[in-house]
């Protein structure tokens, strides 16, 4: 069940005569499209920021040709990290096509100062949403359906997440959404449908995600009055959204030294090696996992330990990673033989 909503005149008549005006002041502004671009939001994660990133500049995104006659609001959320200099290193969209695709293609125009802590610039991972708002939510109209304004994702657990995935149930949940004649929220329903009978176990985050929507009131007459809306809200958790995870690369890998022992054998060496690249590009504790001979494991060790990485990389810090390899051990004439 939704709330009984009931508009109140009297107390609503002067913010909404407020919000008329104010909507006649900016139309000359509007866009001809109706696809807007929200301000940067911070990941959860993101404790280190007390400022997200600013857009430089508006972003303006031309509605798709298969997009002009939806009648649904939509959205694709933008992830991206920026360094301390504002330099996109990674980015990511997750949503409703035919916005993911185009934003991908025009991800060039999203420029951004980076997010700021203590008044100092910092790294951070931030998202924009690209909405789609349909034509009968036009700014211009009298008579208009309301308006999204921004949106967020809700973050639920990696395990959660990948329950889900595991399950194959959709990561995007419907939702009925009424607001209030100022365009405030004040309460929401699951939708009728098989992708939102699984939600009831993410409510609280879900809850969090809708506390940072926002709305423009729908209006009748040129009044803001109550109204309803139906829009998807997707489930994610921030890695699957946009994960920083780097692994480490080769800077110096020397080819391993066939075992004296072994040459009367000419054997081909194989021998899988674990072993951990540490936030130095060192390579430490190495295990042998498998091999075809032991008389190769010893050199596989050697051999190893004296290769150089660039570590790992986790939210823009170096990590200590996990590898796993095979070496191959080949007599330098057979090899140059063949």
């Amino acid at each position: 069940m939704f709330a009984d909503m009931q508009p109140q005149p009297r107390r609503l008549a002067h913010p909404a005569y407020l919000l008329s005006a104010l909507l006649v002041a900016i139309l000359p502004n509007l866009p001809a499209q109706d696809i807007t671009v929200s301000d940067p939001m911070m990941f959860p994660s993101n404790t280190e920021a007390d400022t997200p990133p600013a857009l430089k500049k508006a972003w303006k995104l031309k509605c798709p040709e298969a997009m002009k006659k939806g009648t649904e609001h939509n959205y694709a959320i933008v992830a991206q990290y920026i360094d301390a200099g504002g330099r996109h290193l990674k980015s990511n969209q997750r949503g409703a096509q035919p916005l993911a695709a185009l934003a991908r293609a025009e991800l060039s125009g999203l420029q951004c100062k980076p997010a700021r802590a203590d008044g100092k610039p910092v790294a951070s991972r931030s998202f924009v949403a690209v909405i789609f708002n349909p034509a009968n939510a036009s700014l211009k109209a009298a008579d208009a359906a309301p308006r999204l304004l921004a949106v967020a994702p809700a973050f639920i657990s990696e395990e959660q997440f990948s329950e889900l995935r595991k399950a194959k149930k959709s990561t995007s949940i419907k939702l009925k959404i009424e607001l209030d004649a100022s365009g405030a929220l004040s309460s929401y329903a699951y939708a009728p449908g098989p992708d939102s009978s699984h939600a009831e176990p993410f409510k609280a985050a879900i809850d969090r995600a809708l506390g940072q929507w926002k709305f423009a009131a729908a209006r009748k007459g040129g009044q803001p009055v109550p109204s309803s809306l139906v829009a998807p809200l997707l489930l994610t958790h921030e890695d699957a959204l946009l994960s920083l995870s780097i692994p480490p690369s080769v800077v110096r890998r020397d080819d391993p030294v066939y075992p004296r022992a072994m040459e009367k054998s000419g054997l081909v060496g194989e021998v899988v090696m674990k072993f951990v690249v540490d936030k130095n590009g060192n390579v430490t504790n190495p295990v042998v996992v498998r091999s075809n001979n032991p008389g190769f494991e010893k050199a596989a060790i050697e051999s190893v330990l004296k290769w150089k990485f660039k570590p790992g990389m986790k939210d823009g810090a170096p990590v200590d990673t996990s590898m796993q390899i095979p070496i191959t051990f080949e007599l330098r004439g057979r090899r140059d033989a063949h």
